[in-house]
């Protein structure tokens, strides 16, 4: 009976968290300025992120006018962030000597003129054998991780006509201030 109890438990836990993945709605398109979603959630996680003695930085290299729904794509943003927040917590859990760690938002346009946005971190990054399941549906590699956080995020993306990638330290540029830890790329 214990072991029927729990495993319906889980069952039931695993409905939500699919009715959550599932149930996403349409996005509701308005004008945004790119630097206008940077913006206002660097001013909403900037105390979270600084209470747990984490330096925010938001760099604006282009700003342009986009046709998104804000509040997804800041919540995609959010996740993000508290995604780095929690694995620069795992560095410093087991790191002996405190760095200075950060979250840097930046925000600009590609050659090829798509928007983006990066959300890197001073963690450690995601391990190779990771990066392929990461936008997998209920993968994760958090104890206590549902799994949907970045699957869902993907959606949104793709939703837009965009997309989320994870750079890894070769995709990315020579001059980033941060090459380690892991960068996570909102395109549109």
């Amino acid at each position: 009976m214990s072991a029927i109890s729990s495993r319906a438990i889980h069952l039931n836990q695993f409905i939500t968290r699919f009715r959550t993945f599932s149930g996403l709605p349409p996005p509701n398109r308005k004008p945004c300025q790119l630097h206008d979603l940077t913006d206002n959630v660097y001013q909403l996680m900037r105390q979270s992120v600084l209470d747990n003695g984490i330096k925010l930085d938001s760099k604006v290299v282009y700003s342009q006018l986009l046709m998104v729904d804000g509040s997804q794509i800041e919540q995609v943003l959010i996740n993000l962030i508290t995604n780095s927040l929690e694995a620069i917590a795992l560095v410093d859990a087991h790191d002996d000597i405190k760095q200075i760690q950060q979250i840097t938002l930046e925000s600009g346009h590609l050659i090829d003129g798509r928007a983006y946005i990066d959300i890197k971190d001073s963690g450690d990054g995601i391990t190779a054998a990771a990066i392929t399941n990461i936008f997998v549906p209920f993968f994760s590699t958090k104890s206590n991780g549902s799994g949907i956080g970045l699957a869902l995020a993907k959606r949104i993306m793709v939703q837009h006509g965009g997309d989320l990638i994870y750079l890894t330290n070769e995709d990315r540029e020579k001059k980033s201030a941060t090459s380690t830890g892991a960068c996570f790329r909102l395109l549109f």
